[in-house]
């Protein structure tokens, strides 16, 4: 029977060439978590694509995605090995879960070293401590190897006798110094200091057992750098007194800090980065609030270099949202840009403290007043037990463009409403072009009405704002559940006030502006589910109901 292209569905109709293309990209493993078992249905259509796939073992090489292989025993990975042939492999391994392929990737490792292109390991420090010569792979030239990401995790049991640290037993120069096509590289207890490799890389993650100094000079030689992450140095501040280089990474637009505060600051000082840069300052110690009078200079310096590398960043990217989480007794503060498209950059400050001083709280809020949130139209805010209101003052009267706040937890509406009142002959209105608030929890804390109910926080900082010249005009509920509010039915004397709310039952968005004079269209609470009547009302322009 011969071909008829009508009767032929058009997706069998593709071109070998275009569905090559469109194997090889679905047999990612990286990007696409059951890129092979989406690979092994798609051989399982017909027989041409069953043909075309078993014919190309480049696919099957980018599979060996040994995590989820090692669901599927021994055979099943072996086959696709076999299936590779001669190809280059990517590969994707956590030892802590694929124990049965454990001896199968060792293997690969010494018999197909030279095949890798993509290596991504997780691995315990014990298993590399008790088998070193299973990992010698790693100083053989790697001719074709791409990235190289391998993550040690320690453990709570350590082996007995003697154990050298895997900095010292790894001592010898990776891959030979010959790992020509070598780009990515985040392996933090490797030392890679070679100027052969660090010119070409594109991504680097580092830790010990670098010191800030060599880390700096490392830096140096890596001028490429688009991504760089920065973990636990050795030594800590052991070398911060020795005379430092300036480094300039002119195409970096990641910059990730995790080691100890004092080093993420002086590694931010002495880092020149593009000003657009995306920033993750994340220590990983607890700033000790005894520094505050034991070493101020410090403090007061360090947090200048933060000010002053965030002001760069937000002058050449204006934010136009923006996160701040402020928690005292957790020791916990978070400055934060989301980014809602992929490829914008991105920014984040966070510092753990065993406790906020007022000092303390001042300093990071004095200093993190930058001038360029201006330019800032929507803050979402938790804050949390208390803080100076001097310092709360100062960082707010930073965005005079904010027009929207969301509150994301009870406590901080609370707090701010108890911040933003002042004495009753002033004329001062803490971010007074502020005109819609959101609230983004859910309200079945607050059946107690202190806060969503009548004379509670919300309806007195409504009031005080309006008293004052500066009404919020639009009161958003749609995040949060606010069928489980109490009745707001008080709204209704701030006239011109619109609520909008989400129907429970459909997502429907609902509204209603106050002052209509049908204050029980707006949403109240359900009561006791025993005695719960429900009663749907409609009009010509929009739908809502009441809660009896």
């Amino acid at each position: 029977m011969s071909f008829n292209p009508i009767l032929c569905p058009p997706i069998l109709q593709l071109d070998s060439d275009l569905l090559w293309s469109i194997f090889t990209l679905n047999a990612d493993i990286f990007w696409e978590h059951n890129a092979l078992t989406n690979t092994r249905l798609a051989s399982q259509v017909c027989r041409s694509w069953r043909n075309l796939l078993l014919t190309t073992p480049s696919i099957w090489g980018k599979l060996m995605d040994l995590d989820a292989l090692s669901e599927a025993g021994d055979d099943w990975a072996h086959e696709v090995l076999r299936r590779s042939g001669d190809a280059l492999l990517w590969i994707k391994i956590d030892l802590s879960l694929a124990v049965p392929l454990k001896e199968f990737f060792l293997d690969i490792l010494e018999k197909h070293w030279r095949r890798i292109q993509h290596l991504i390991v997780d691995v315990s420090s014990n298993d590399i401590l008790a088998t070193p010569d299973r990992w010698s792979a790693f100083y053989l030239p790697a001719p074709h190897l791409e990235t190289f990401k391998v993550h040690i995790f320690p453990v709570k049991k350590v082996l007995p006798g003697p154990q050298a640290e895997l900095s010292i037993a790894w001592s010898k120069p990776l891959f030979a110094n010959d790992a020509p096509m070598l780009r990515v590289f985040h392996a933090t207890q490797y030392k890679l200091d070679l100027p052969d490799l660090m010119n070409r890389l594109s991504s680097l993650r580092i830790g010990c057992p670098f010191t800030v100094q060599e880390a700096l000079f490392a830096l140096q030689k890596a001028p490429n750098l688009v991504y760089l992450s920065v973990d636990t140095l050795e030594g800590g501040m052991s070398d911060i007194t020795q005379r430092l280089p300036r480094v300039h990474l002119p195409k970096l637009s990641y910059f990730g800090l995790n080691a100890i505060f004092k080093v993420c600051t002086t590694l931010l000082e002495h880092l020149e980065v593009p000003s657009n840069c995306h920033l993750k300052f994340f220590p990983c110690d607890f700033l000790d609030p005894a520094d505050m009078w034991g070493d101020p200079e410090f403090l007061d310096s360090s947090f200048e270099v933060l000010s002053t590398s965030s002001e760069r960043y937000f002058r050449s990217h204006p934010s136009s949202e923006l996160h701040v989480t402020f928690h005292n007794s957790l020791g916990h503060f978070e400055l934060k840009e989301d980014s809602h498209l992929a490829g914008l950059p991105n920014f984040q400050i966070t510092i753990h403290s065993i406790r906020f001083p007022a000092a303390l709280q001042n300093l990071i809020l004095g200093r993190l007043a930058l001038p360029s949130f201006s330019k800032v139209t929507e803050l979402e805010m938790s804050l949390r037990n208390g803080f100076p209101k001097e310092g709360l003052m100062s960082f707010l009267s930073s965005f005079s463009s904010c027009r929207c706040i969301t509150f994301s937890d009870e406590g901080t509406l609370h707090d701010f409403f108890q911040n933003s009142e002042q004495p009753e002959d002033s004329c001062q209105v803490m971010l007074r072009h502020v005109d819609t608030i959101k609230f983004r929890m859910s309200f079945l804390l607050f059946r107690d009405s202190s806060l969503i109910g009548k004379n509670g926080t919300l309806h007195q900082f409504l009031k005080y704002r309006r008293k004052h010249g500066c009404a919020i005009k639009m009161l958003d509920l749609r995040e949060s559940d606010a069928t489980l509010t109490p009745s707001l039915h008080y709204l209704e004397e701030l006239h011109g006030l619109r609520v909008l709310w989400s129907d429970p039952r459909n997502k429907e968005v609902l509204e209603y502006e106050c002052g209509s004079g049908f204050p029980e269209k707006l949403p109240l609470s359900f009561g006791t589910p025993s005695r719960e009547k429900v009663q749907v009302f409609a009009d010509r322009s929009w739908k809502y109901q009441v809660f009896f």
